[in-house]
């Protein structure tokens, strides 16, 4: 799986979208063939990538807006941050937002480029965010745009694209699915949440809400990366930051996500190590599995091979399947899986962060 912005994003070499022209609601100047994106390399890496994909189903594609054009948002609030609430209160702008996207995906669709996944908007939440592409929804906000103007216009033009909402923190997943959920106009049109994993681990959240929501909604972890930002000081190490995405992944598997996804996996070294390009006001940079260097070489971390560990025995449609651990297990990190050829697979992990641990294991798996 991998994650492909509509409009730029805080990693993109600069800020663009595809109709700077404003109050044009029929988007008669929209760029249909998306040159910046063909432009930036977008659409020679995504078939690079298609055509090492191994896996039968072929390469599965998310798109996730971070921000409107300006003249969508309230008091034509730049691209970078965002008034609350970000879009305009004219209906008219709410549905320009939304048919915008549907042409944005048409633009890809004539590249031979389809995608599997759509989130109503990246980080809705993130009301802090001053510092790069943004677009500010509550809860509330968000149904109603689902309801009224993202999934008709989807629908009408024949998409057949998974719609995610919230895809933000799974400290305040609940709380926002709660109020998504309850609008049936809303929830008509979602396929599944998605979440990122920059507050914390909050596995019991994901429990919370498989058992109240999993029966109709799949639960998808569609962003993680290590920054240089405030909440990510304690994984300021190579080790910690490849121990973050075993302890993250396999816990989010265990509690009932479907399907784990990284923000990025290769990006130049820019500053103290660690990656970018990034035009983030913040200077966000950040550390990925694989950093370039001198444009040239290529630098491999230890999470490259945490990451990749799990991937290579966790395959696309493998069957989570219960395990338990007695009191000896205390440090370990388990999970259990039957893959599509019926292969049993049990990871196990050790997230003992001094000494030595030892541990006595037996299998009596049955699928």
């Amino acid at each position: 799986m991998k994650l492909v912005p509509i409009n730029s994003c805080d990693f993109s070499p600069e800020t663009y979208n595809f109709d700077n022209i404003s109050d044009d609601f029929d988007l008669t100047e929209f760029d249909r063939d998306l040159k910046m994106d063909e432009e930036l390399g977008m659409f020679a890496m995504i078939h690079d990538a298609q055509s090492r994909t191994k896996d039968a189903s072929g390469l599965q594609l998310l798109a996730s807006p971070w921000s409107p054009p300006y003249w969508m948002k309230t008091d034509n609030h730049e691209m970078i941050g965002s008034e609350m609430p970000c879009l305009k209160g004219d209906q008219r702008y709410h549905r320009a937002w939304a048919e915008y996207r549907s042409l944005w995906f048409q633009g890809y669709a004539k590249q031979g480029i389809n995608f599997t996944y759509h989130t109503v908007q990246n980080e809705p939440a993130n009301y802090i965010n001053v510092w790069w592409e943004q677009c500010f929804f509550d809860a509330q906000g968000e149904a109603d745009f689902i309801a009224n103007h993202l999934g008709p216009v989807m629908e009408r033009d024949g998409h057949n694209i998974s719609l995610l909402f919230y895809d933000y923190n799974k400290g305040g997943m609940n709380n926002w699915a709660n109020v998504v959920l309850s609008n049936p106009n809303a929830a008509k049109y979602i396929s599944g949440i998605a979440l990122h994993w920059y507050d914390g681990y909050f596995f019991d959240n994901v429990r919370t809400f498989q058992e109240k929501y999993g029966s109709q909604y799949y639960q998808l972890a569609t962003e993680g990366c290590s920054c240089d930002g405030i909440l990510d000081q304690e994984y300021d190490t190579e080790w910690k930051r490849a121990m973050r995405y075993v302890e993250d992944i396999l816990g989010d598997l265990n509690a009932g996500v479907v399907g784990w996804m990284d923000w990025s996996i290769l990006l130049n070294i820019v500053e103290n190590g660690a990656g970018g390009p990034n035009h983030s006001r913040l200077k966000n940079w950040c550390y990925t599995h694989i950093h370039v260097t001198n444009n040239s070489d290529l630098l491999v971390y230890r999470s490259y091979y945490t990451f990749s560990h799990i991937s290579r025995f966790v395959v696309p449609g493998s069957r989570r399947i219960g395990i338990t651990m007695d009191s000896s297990g205390d440090g370990l990190v388990c999970s259990a899986f039957v893959t599509p050829d019926e292969s049993n697979i049990i990871l196990v992990v050790s997230v003992l962060s001094t000494g030595v641990g030892n541990w006595d294991l037996s299998s009596n798996m049955r699928p």
